[in-house]
């Protein structure tokens, strides 16, 4: 038995031996010039990331707002009723749901518009919009002929005539 104990101690000694031999080598610790400079860097990296991110988003929030217009041009369309009168007090609580997702408003519509009378079908007036212009001066609109969206300058909105 007393071999078994002194063999045990021999390879606890080689064991030990090939983990000092063995381990990794230490690292200086960076130098805090260095460390700065890395942290600007990456600090660099995650600004072009949020500023890549939020371009998406507003690119989805602009086709979603282009989307939901396109449903009101083709209900406003469909519906008789929306197309010949203002709508009551109930039905303006239910318009609610026309919101724009970039502004979160309401769409501002003109209510009462025969489609059919408008010259050119309704492609040179604009039937509904957004509130508000977004950061970078778009406005998505709805022109009345109830099918074509757009997302143009607030200054040339200005001037589009708007559906009567």
């Amino acid at each position: 038995m007393r071999w078994l104990r002194d063999a045990g101690w021999l390879v606890a000694l080689g064991i030990g031996i090939v983990f000092i031999v063995m381990r990794p080598e230490r690292k200086p610790l960076p130098d805090p010039k260095d460390t700065t400079a890395l942290i600007e860097k990456h600090k660099a990296e995650f600004a072009e990331r949020q500023a890549a991110r939020a371009v998406e988003i507003g690119k989805i929030k602009t086709d979603g707002t282009l989307s939901q217009l396109k449903i009101l041009g083709r209900s406003y369309a469909s519906l008789s009723k929306l197309a010949t009168e203002t709508p009551g007090h109930d039905a303006k609580e239910g318009m609610d749901i026309w919101r724009s997702s970039r502004d979160d408003k309401p769409f501002v519509i003109v209510w009462g518009v025969d489609l059919a009378k408008l010259p050119d079908g309704g492609a040179g007036h604009v039937l509904a919009w957004e509130q508000t212009a977004d950061a970078a001066g778009t406005r998505c609109i709805l022109m009345a002929d109830g099918k074509t969206v757009k997302a143009i300058p607030d200054d040339e909105f200005q001037k589009l005539p708007k559906a009567k």
